[in-house]
């Protein structure tokens, strides 16, 4: 199970741990964001640090329909106990979890500022 928090803006957040190409361990918070059907969004400091390989470019349809240009890296990330490989596209702000790294797990949560936030495979 992993397990976080509503943050004071009402954001389910989680501990998010990811490799650098050397293997080494870099954490960070992360929010849960049901309406990104992507595996995760990470800001362009953190994937420097990361040294993440770059894969593609994408187009997506976002929020009031507008089509964005994104860049794609690969990243390895520890998800509840195993290493899963993922694509991670560029964008400014805090880490976001989309859909597809919730894939077959329950995503449950308390909607309060510090309620709890749970995701358990099924």
């Amino acid at each position: 199970m992993i397990a976080g928090v509503f943050n004071s803006m009402l954001e389910p957040v989680i501990p998010l741990k990811l490799f650098d190409t050397n293997g080494h361990v870099f954490v960070t918070d992360a929010i849960v964001d049901t309406g990104f059907t992507g595996h995760l969004f990470l800001p362009p400091d953190v994937i420097q640090a990361l040294k993440l390989p770059w894969i593609t470019r994408e187009q997506l349809i976002v929020t009031g329909g507008h089509v964005h240009f994104f860049e794609v890296f690969r990243a390895q990330v520890y998800w509840d106990g195993i290493v899963v490989d993922v694509d991670v596209l560029e964008a400014d702000g805090m880490p976001l979890i989309g859909t597809q790294l919730l894939a077959g797990y329950s995503f449950e949560m308390e909607t309060r500022i510090g309620g709890p936030v749970s995701i358990t495979k099924l």
